[in-house]
This record gives C-alpha cells, sequence and structure tokens, in this order.
C-alpha cells in the first residue's frame, strides 16, 4: 500500500471531521467546568476523568458513523470509487483518523479533567 495515499486519505477525513473533533472537545471542557464549579471538595474526582472518558467514547461512536455516512452526505462516495485504491486502503484511511483523532481527543480531555481536579481540589 502506498503510504502517501494513506495520509491523503487520513488528511480528507480530518478536514470533513475537524470541526466535529473541535465542538466534541469544547463541550468536554465546558462541561468539566461546569462540574468543578458545581462540585464539593468532598465529592469524588474521579467523576470528572468518568466524564471525560464517557465523551471521548462518544466521539469515537460518532466518528465512526460521521466517517461512512459523510461520504455519502458529502457526495464523494462515487469518487471514492474511481480512485486508485482498493477498498481496504480506504478503510484504513478512514480508521487512521478515527483512531488518532479519538486517541489525541483523550489525552486533551483527560489533562483538562486532571487539572480541573487539581484546581478545585487545592484548597
Amino acid at each position: 500500500m502506498n503510504t502517501t495515499i494513506l495520509w491523503r486519505l487520513a488528511w480528507k477525513e480530518f478536514r470533513l471531521l475537524g470541526g466535529f473533533w473541535l465542538a466534541v472537545l469544547a463541550l468536554c471542557c465546558v462541561c468539566l467546568l461546569i462540574m468543578a464549579w458545581r462540585m464539593k471538595t468532598t465529592d469524588d474526582p474521579a467523576n470528572l476523568f468518568f466524564v471525560a472518558m464517557g465523551i471521548t467514547a462518544c466521539y469515537a461512536l460518532g466518528c465512526g458513523a460521521i466517517a461512512f455516512a459523510g461520504e455519502r452526505e458529502a457526495r464523494t462516495d462515487g469518487f471514492q470509487r474511481v480512485l486508485p485504491v482498493t477498498a481496504r486502503d480506504l478503510l484504513l484511511g478512514k480508521l487512521a483518523h478515527g483512531l488518532a483523532s479519538t486517541l489525541i481527543l483523550g489525552v486533551v480531555v483527560w489533562a483538562v479533567a486532571w487539572l480541573t481536579a487539581r484546581w478545585l481540589w487545592r484548597g
């Protein structure tokens, strides 16, 4: 498989799902800040991490759904059929983007949850 094609497919997926990624990140940050504002210092800070990982899991499900439904919506499914790549290569490009963006989102929201918990239980 040609890695240039894989990276171009992953870049196309990023352009398609970049706004969704940013919206989920903003939603998670707002939810964590609201939770921290409403929590008391006696509450368990692990709840912030549960919310962060739950939102990351919801993003992964949404990313998987949009990756395939988005092709029909953007009317690029016909274009992809005539590309000189196999269906396996297309699937790998979508999976590469989905996995990478989910991992990056997970790390970012975990860091936000950690900073929020640290700020809340500082004193």
